[in-house]
């Protein structure tokens, strides 16, 4: 089982605001992308994605790649 938080914010036909968090029934992280400006050390800033080896930059934030990327990871079980 997992829980996911979807979340984005449109303005004007454009997303502003997103997160996509993927977690274990407990809470504990599995992945999540967000452009919250907290890391601005990351290349990819306000883009970055927490995972368990930290905060990476992510290059292609898109809701559907996100899914793509937990349905292979359940498909692996």
């Amino acid at each position: 089982m997992s829980v996911l938080h979807i979340r984005e914010i449109w303005q004007d036909g454009r997303r502003t605001s997103y997160s996509y968090y993927w977690l274990k029934p407990d809470g504990d992280l599995v992945e999540g992308w967000d452009n919250a400006p907290h890391h601005p050390e990351i290349e990819t800033f306000p883009d970055h994605a927490h995972t368990k080896g930290g905060v990476k930059p992510l290059h292609r934030p898109d809701l559907k790649l996100f899914l793509d990327k937990i349905r292979k990871a359940l498909l692996c079980l």
